[in-house]
């Protein structure tokens, strides 16, 4: 592998994947090898040969590469294609022949996606051409994966950074043979997703696109359909238009896989929640075609980085970091000089960034540096990035081989390795999950398994796009071949084994071929730390074997109508559908599945279960076995007992069917069941209107309750601030740099057993992420394997919710992964735990005992001192007795203080003596189930007197004295408006400048809530009113003359001015009716700032006052700033920009400078940046003639002014000599043109 290569493993690529029959093995890879494809291909699983000939697979994607050789008529086989339609589709019958042939028989495009072609800012004054060309390589290399031509030699190409280019083999290595798993297949492209990457203006996939393609699909009979498209957010798929066109393509006898999505590996992260496809997860294929790191005798793949190109082998001893210096593992402290003295050094991933690790080293002495993986990134190789500076070789393993070397090491000390610059193929360990790889269960339909199958997904070598169009941010980057990784490479292995499934045999069902897939999967597969056993929601049943799926000797089918009836909102239940596994995550004590089974082979089969958890029972109907006449059908119904599965928690078994015929592969079939001991939420969202109240938590269904026995820890108070972060430049990574595109925070947690809630919200970038992890090193940092949480929405608002924390310090990572325009995007930031201690403010109630199953209702009743947006946090859980605290689930409740339900405005707020206020008394919209009662008292305070006729509601009763009212009235449940009451009264002279403080307290019905008091506040304006004096600038020893009070005074009493001054004097105040002047003498030799107070008090009312207050600053002698004009004396017109440079001015005061360029002579001229230092005058807006252009200059007190004339003149044009004759004029014209000739290949 080169260096270009692996540094793509973190974008998505890296390594090799390569695909050929068994007689062509030389350099070939794992993946269709793993899957059993060659089997099919030479005859030896089906005694007949198949490669897919006379298949259609619809791909659904970015397009495809159509010049492609993986796409052409002939392949590298010499296999010639048939077309086994009358013609071709969709593109190549509109104006584009050329896309297809007989291998691609149809290039689909949709308008969503092409119109934004004519985009010149992004895709240029020559655009591409409206049709399905592959602009992103997605697609292609899907296509290819799935369906692509058997190719010999094969170039190994590193991808180029422009927009057309085919990519360069830059290390001289050609695979024998690659292809896809179904080789002779044809194929249909549907270009459903826009050409860019994130980031980029057009990029993603439009669902109206989809379901297009979906229906085209269709009509176009194509026998499979890969989907390798997912999203990041739950949805249901019963109200899904994409999801019914699917359950229509089924219904339509198309195969359907789809990819599970990449957000592994944190549970609930696979949103694929339909029965009626196949969700593919992400594994291992186990075999590279890379450069070795040779040691004792083994060899070890390595990716490369940025740093320094290994040309040559590197040899020498091997010196790991931890026996350098035990809590220096990986390499972020300094060592000791000559730790490494002519060695390679060995340090493990994760604290702080590669370069600091190979600085390390280099400068205690080493000649090469070997970094391995930590254990959640598992065996994925890792392109290392930011070693551009570094001056040593350095590569990456994988987890496995590094611990290997490490205890060879702790052995024997001094064995050399060999760091090798040329390719050699390694085998590594397979069937690993990808770290990934998205896992189940499903969130919207938990009762569905997914993912369904696995498949190869890592490391994958297929074709590309050699051309890339619309890459405005992102940049292009271009190759006729690549590598990828991704579920998304993993589903179309899946699409081209039912592809061969169905070329043998062509009357079976989608859930036929399914079914078959599912049951003969291999399950002998690992997470992606290599050694622990995947699970169910994983691995789904398991990588998929075809092979033995195209000889299994049971299958299973569905119809549409059933699972249209699944539909749980309509009263459906999912766990009767006749699918190849069996889920309830709400098994109530025990809970049953019947499948039903149809042979294609005459057997006997055995039936068992199996289960590694001794508490997980499981039985069936049909122990004693059952024989079936190929054709004929038995249902099995299973049933399972959770009882003593712990709560929350998941157990897991196996329907086995083994036959008698040694020639039919066992089957097998998943189980997975939850207990369902109450229907508590993990988390309950609590509105509070007052500081005291309850909500009612309705219909909680349980075991039975002999006595309520709940126990409350909090409420503690969240933190909640805004907080700002760059967009991250690298996106790939939240943990490449710590300093680049993230906000990091910690929260020290001191007790165990806590909720910790994090949470991002009022954003203004389009998308954050959102990371929790514990900071297990104790380093202040976040790295990649300490992350326990990760919420990577589409969005901005994003969740991370985790129970049972451990003591320690964990840090918040929130990464800005498409920031808005400006430089910092702003966001709230929530955290917070819910504390161990009952604090007293939150209380839990409910019946005594209850019925099994029987709903009933809970009550959480909060009293704590809280302002508006405050958020609180605190658990709860609930046992079935006092012997059994907690048996029933345990709640996060996050309490969040909203607006006051009863709140009271008044129309003015700065009222004179004698005018009428007008107060609005509200209470907020009741959403709640329950009717509240409110009793509202208004009591008016002295200085204000009330309207009793005035006080009006059109809801509840109102009773009214003179000095104030009772208002009673009910807030209806569920409703949306809110609830008024007016009130008027007149302000009392007695009152002028005072402030009067109009309260109302209530009382309210909901259980729990208290009397609350709510204000309004009045300032009395008085008779009269002073006008705002500006402030004045002056000079050292200059007085302020002249400056004039105005006031009014609404009853014209005779008024008395008095003036203050500091840091100086008042003089010649001449008189006290408005319009009265004064001067102010400044100390003597004062600089600063004088503040002057006026005042204007009424002679018969000294309450009766008005005042205003300015300032005089008093400054230096100011010292013009001196203009300078930098500007050619002529310009030419129509040719050059004219810049007028004035940044050579300067002013000795220091003074801040503002700058404003006028033309005062001449033809105007359109100025650029007239108030900069620098402005300009465009070469296409100069006139000819003579113009003067002049700067004025003003530092805060004075302006100062230079100026320059400037000639402009006209551009001279040189006529040509006439042509000689002979055409040759032609040519100039036409080397004229070329430019503008569009670069296409189509």
């Amino acid at each position: 592998m080169t260096p270009a290569q692996a540094q793509k493993v973190s974008q998505m690529d890296e390594v090799a994947f390569m695909e050929v029959e068994r007689k062509f093995f030389v350099d070939t890879d794992r993946g269709p090898e793993l899957i059993g494809s060659a089997s099919i291909w030479d005859g030896a699983a089906t005694g007949v040969s198949s490669k897919g000939e006379g298949i259609i697979i619809g791909m659904i994607d970015t397009g495809i590469n159509t010049d492609n050789p993986s796409f052409a008529d002939i392949g590298g086989d010499g296999y010639n294609h048939t077309n086994p339609k009358t013609g071709f589709l969709g593109d190549c019958a509109n104006g584009f022949a050329s896309l297809c042939n007989d291998k691609l028989i149809g290039v689909r495009s949709y308008s969503s996606i092409t119109d934004n072609y004519s985009d010149t800012a992004v895709f240029g004054n020559n655009p591409p051409d409206s049709n399905g060309e592959d602009y992103n390589g997605h697609g292609s290399h899907t296509s290819s994966t799935a369906g692509g031509n058997v190719l010999l030699n094969v170039d190994l190409l590193d991808r180029q950074n422009q927009e057309q280019g085919g990519g360069v083999n830059s290390s001289g290595f050609k695979f024998a043979q690659i292809s896809g798993v179904a080789p002779h297949a044809n194929i249909i492209s549907y270009q459903v997703c826009s050409p860019g990457n994130s980031g980029d203006t057009y990029t993603g996939c439009t669902g109206s696109a989809i379901v297009n393609a979906i229906d085209d699909a269709i009509a176009d009979g194509v026998d499979v359909i890969n989907f390798s498209i997912g999203g990041d957010t739950p949805f249901n798929p019963w109200t899904s238009a994409q999801e019914l066109a699917f359950l229509n393509a089924q219904a339509a006898g198309i195969f359907v896989a789809t990819s599970a999505g990449n957000s592994g590996p944190a549970a609930e992260t696979a949103f694929k929640p339909s029965a009626w496809y196949t969700a593919v997860a992400a594994s291992t294929h186990g075999r590279t075609l890379s450069r070795a790191f040779q040691f004792d005798g083994n060899s070890y793949a390595f990716a490369t980085g940025t740093g320094p190109a290994i040309t040559t082998d590197v040899t020498a001893p091997v010196i790991y970091a931890g026996d350098v210096a035990a809590n220096n593992f990986e390499g972020c402290s300094a060592f000791t000089a000559g730790d490494f003295s002519n060695s390679i050094a060995l340090v493990k991933r994760g604290a702080c960034n590669f370069s600091v690790k190979v600085d390390n080293a280099t400068a205690a002495g080493a000649v090469a540096v070997v970094v391995f993986n930590h254990e959640t990134g598992g065996d994925v190789l890792v392109s290392m990035a930011s070693l551009e500076s570094t001056t040593i070789p350095s590569v990456f393993i994988g987890n496995t081989d590094g611990l290997a070397v490490v205890t060879r090491l702790s052995q024997t000390t001094g064995i050399s390795g060999t760091i090798k610059a040329q390719f050699s193929r390694v085998i590594g360990a397979f069937d690993n999950m990808a770290g990934f790889s998205s896992r189940g269960p499903g969130m919207t339909v938990p009762d569905v398994m997914v993912p369904q199958v696995s498949a190869p997904g890592v490391s994958i070598y297929a074709a590309f796009a050699d051309q890339q169009f619309g890459h405005d941010v992102s940049g292009p980057s271009t190759a006729d071949f690549s590598f990828l990784q991704g579920t998304s490479m993993a589903s179309p292995h899946v699409a081209g084994a039912a592809a061969l499934i169905k070329s043998v045999h062509l009357n079976w069902t989608p859930d036929n071929i399914r079914s078959a897939l599912m049951m003969t999967a291999t399950t002998d597969m690992r997470k992606e730390d290599t050694t622990t056993p995947a699970d169910i929601f994983d691995r789904g049943a398991g990588r998929i074997q075809v092979d033995l799926a195209v000889n299994s000797g049971l299958v299973m089918d569905e119809t549409k109508a059933n699972y249209l009836a699944a539909d749980p909102a309509k009263g459906g239940n999912v766990t009767t559908l006749n699918i190849p596994s069996m889920g309830n995550a709400k098994c109530r004590i025990s809970c049953s599945w019947t499948r039903t089974f149809t042979a294609t082979k005459t057997a006997t089969w055995a039936v068992a279960t199996t289960t590694s958890n001794a508490n997980f029972v499981v039985t069936t109907d049909s122990s004693a076995g059952f024989t079936l006449q190929a054709g004929q059908s038995k249902s099995i119904t299973v049933t399972a007992n959770v009882s003593a599965i712990p709560f929350g928690q998941y157990a897991f078994a196996e329907l086995v069917l083994t036959p008698s015929d040694n020639t039919i592969p066992t089957a097998h079939l998943p189980v997975f069941a939850k207990p369902f001991t109450s229907n508590l939420p993990q988390r309950i969202n609590v509105s509070a209107n007052r500081n005291a109240g309850s909500q009612a938590f309705r219909n909680v269904e349980s075991l039975e309750v002999t006595s309520f026995t709940p126990r409350v820890s909090g409420m503690n108070k969240a933190n909640s601030s805004t907080q700002t972060v760059a967009a991250d430049s690298n996106n790939s990574s939240a943990f490449d740099n710590v300093t680049d595109g993230i906000n990091l925070s910690f929260i020290n947690i001191t007790n165990a057993n806590q909720f910790l809630l994090a949470q991002t919200t009022n954003s203004t970038a389009p998308d954050l992420d959102l990371f929790v992890g514990l900071d297990a090193n104790n380093d202040n940092l976040p790295s990649e394997n300490e992350v326990l949480c990760e919420s990577l929405s589409s969005n901005a608002e994003e969740t991370c919710l985790l129970e049972n924390v451990a003591i320690g310090n964990y840090w918040i990572v929130v990464q800005n992964f498409t920031g808005s325009a400006a430089a910092t995007d702003s966001f709230q930031l929530i955290s917070g735990v819910s504390g161990t201690t009952d604090s007293g403010n939150l209380t839990i109630t409910g019946p005594q005992t209850s019925t099994q199953f029987v709903p009933y209702d809970i009550r959480l009743q909060w009293d704590e001192s809280l302002q508006p947006g405050d958020i609180y946090l605190g658990s709860f859980d609930l046992g079935t007795d006092t012997s059994n605290p907690g048996s029933l689930g345990r709640s996060l409740v996050v309490l969040t203080r909203d607006s006051d339900d009863i709140s009271i405005t008044a129309d003015k707020v700065n009222p004179a003596a004698g005018e009428v206020v007008t107060f609005t008394v509200t209470t907020v919209a009741n959403r709640t189930d329950e009717d509240i009662d409110y009793t509202i008292n208004a009591s008016i305070p002295s200085g204000l007197v009330l309207d009793e006729a005035s006080v009006t509601s059109i809801s509840g009763n109102v009773q009214t004295t003179a000095t104030g009212f009772d208002w009673n009235f009910t807030a209806l449940k569920s409703t949306t408006s809110n609830a008024s009451l007016t009130f008027s009264a007149t302000v009392q002279s007695s009152a002028i400048n005072s402030q009067l403080t109009q309260n109302i307290s209530s009382t309210s019905s909901n259980p729990g809530a208290k009397t609350e008091t709510k204000s309004t506040i009045l300032n009395v304006a008085g008779n009269l009113a002073i006008e705002t004096i500006a402030d004045v600038i002056t000079t050292v020893n200059t007085p302020v003359n002249g400056i004039v009070v105005n006031y009014t005074d609404a009853n014209m009493d005779p008024n008395t001015i008095t003036i203050s001054a500091t840091n100086g004097s008042i003089s010649n105040l001449s008189g006290n009716t408005s319009g009265s002047t004064f001067d102010v003498i400044p100390d003597q030799d004062y600089t600063g700032d004088i503040n002057v107070t006026v005042t204007v008090t009424d002679d018969a009312d000294p309450q009766d006052f008005a005042s205003t207050s300015f300032n005089i600053a008093v400054l230096p002698p100011n010292t013009l700033p001196n203009v300078v004009i930098n500007a050619p004396d002529t310009v030419t017109q129509g040719v050059n920009t004219l810049t007028l440079d004035g940044s050579g001015t300067t002013d000795v005061d220091g003074d801040p400078l503002t700058y404003n360029w006028v033309q005062t002579s001449g033809t105007n001229m359109t100025i650029t940046n007239s108030t900069s230092a620098v402005a300009t005058i465009a070469a296409s807006n100069l006139i000819t003639g003579t113009f003067t252009i002049e700067l004025r200059v003003n530092d805060g007190r004075d302006t100062a002014t230079a100026s320059k004339t400037i000639t402009v003149v006209d551009q001279v044009v040189v006529t040509p000599p006439p042509s000689s004759g002979g055409g040759g004029g032609s040519i100039g014209w036409i080397l004229l043109l070329l430019p503008l000739l569009k670069l296409t290949k189509k």
